[in-house]
């Protein structure tokens, strides 16, 4: 809580009697609508090396938000693949 831009999401995956591979994918959805009005422009979007990134302005006050996430394995050998986003409209 030490930063309130910030946060954190921990998940952690036991397989029980299960030896194959598990897939977990996280993106960031640039197209939230409410009541059928999308309230946010795309202006821009990125792909980093653990992650993926997204600028968007609201379309009625001009608020920018920059939104970043990351995917980070611990504690057993993975592979990380980051796909880039689509080509913004």
């Amino acid at each position: 809580m030490s930063d309130q831009h910030v946060l954190g999401l921990r998940c952690q995956i036991t397989p029980i009697n299960f030896s194959g591979t598990i897939e977990v994918q996280s993106s960031l959805n640039g197209y939230p609508e409410n009541q059928g009005f999308d309230h946010w422009e795309q202006l821009d979007q990125g792909k980093l090396e653990q992650g993926v990134w997204l600028q968007v302005r609201t379309r009625l006050s001009h608020i920018e938000l920059g939104i970043a996430t990351k995917i980070a394995v611990i504690g057993t050998d993975s592979s990380l693949q980051v796909i880039p986003p689509a080509t913004l409209p």
